[in-house]
């Protein structure tokens, strides 16, 4: 199962849970109350979101303040991050605003804590990365 399918599925189980859930049970009572904020991480600084450990690396696309004076494509920022589970250690990638499946939920790029920058590149210290963890159940692979 690609990365793809699985943050479909994950999407589609998350809109499953919200349409058969009260609003009160999607958030486990064990957990205190959900983090509106999130945490805010800078780059190559390992933090525990949730759930998970992760750092992240680099920028593998930000085109949030791209202009081509063409047609405008959709604004995109795309972080490389490690994921460190079990004493092991994975490349996940972090799109805003895009759920990417983890072991016990779904971590979530918020914001990037830095205006584009429509004259070029943004310096990596210069963002501080608003990450979410999102505790739910995590679809199986499917056999086709």
């Amino acid at each position: 199962m690609t990365i793809r399918t699985q943050t479909h599925a994950a999407l589609a189980a998350l809109a499953a849970l919200a349409t058969t859930a009260p609003a009160e049970a999607q958030w486990p009572a064990n957990l205190g109350e959900p983090d509106p904020v999130g945490d805010i991480v800078n780059f190559f600084e390992r933090a525990k979101v949730g759930a998970v450990d992760v750092t992240p690396v680099g920028v593998m696309r930000d085109t949030r303040g791209a202009d081509s004076g063409f047609a405008k494509p959709r604004p995109t920022l795309i972080i490389a991050a490690v994921l460190h589970t079990q004493g092991a250690a994975s490349e996940i990638e972090l799109e805003l605003n895009r759920p990417t499946v983890v072991p016990g939920g779904f971590l979530v790029l918020r914001g990037a804590g830095t205006q584009p920058n429509p004259g070029g590149a943004i310096a990596l210290e210069d963002y501080s990365l608003d990450l979410e963890f999102i505790p739910g159940p995590v679809p199986s692979s499917t056999k086709h």
